[in-house]
């Protein structure tokens, strides 16, 4: 049986430190592509798009900067539960991740209020405490799927620490 492309998806709120995980984790790899999924464009196609990421890359690790579970996030909180993509493309996806790749989640919500991180999103007064609530149940959604989930918070872990013990966990480094 073929060994599967390993595939980390670091998802989590703007400020959340997903950004300083990729920098601190990138020593540990050699072959990886780092994939952006945020502020998307409207020609963005959520479900082909997202295909194309996962299957167009040559590399050993694929690293999602935010993936299709922060559409779920945001729209459901920002945008009134207008999320661009389906619950059958949803469904679709989830097994094509559990079938297809060997998957970690990597779920980065900060215990910190708004007013300590300093976040400027598109995210209104009010809103943040929901966000986070939602990317806890999306985090816990992925455990349900049988993915590997870790949790970070900047407050628990200092980012280079999280990085090795990701490398080491998840990597096998």
């Amino acid at each position: 049986m073929a060994r599967k492309r390993k595939v980390i998806i670091i998802e989590g709120h703007d400020k959340a430190g997903k950004s300083s995980i990729i920098e601190a984790i990138r020593p540990y790899l050699n072959y990886y592509t780092v994939k952006y999924f945020g502020r998307l464009n409207r020609k963005f196609k959520f479900f082909p798009d997202y295909l194309d990421a996962l299957f167009c890359s040559g590399q050993d690790v694929l690293i999602f900067d935010r993936f299709f579970m922060s559409e779920m996030a945001y729209g459901s909180v920002c945008r009134g539960g207008k999320v661009k993509i389906s619950g059958k493309e949803i469904r679709a996806m989830l097994l094509i991740l559990r079938e297809c790749f060997d998957v970690t989640y990597v779920s980065c919500v900060s215990r910190k209020s708004i007013e300590e991180i300093d976040y400027h999103d598109v995210v209104k007064e009010g809103q943040f405490d929901k966000l986070c609530s939602e990317y806890y149940n999306i985090a816990a959604m992925m455990e349900e799927q049988g993915f590997n989930v870790v949790d970070y918070d900047k407050i628990d872990w200092e980012v280079d620490a999280f990085a090795e013990k990701l490398a080491a966990e998840v990597l096998g480094l």
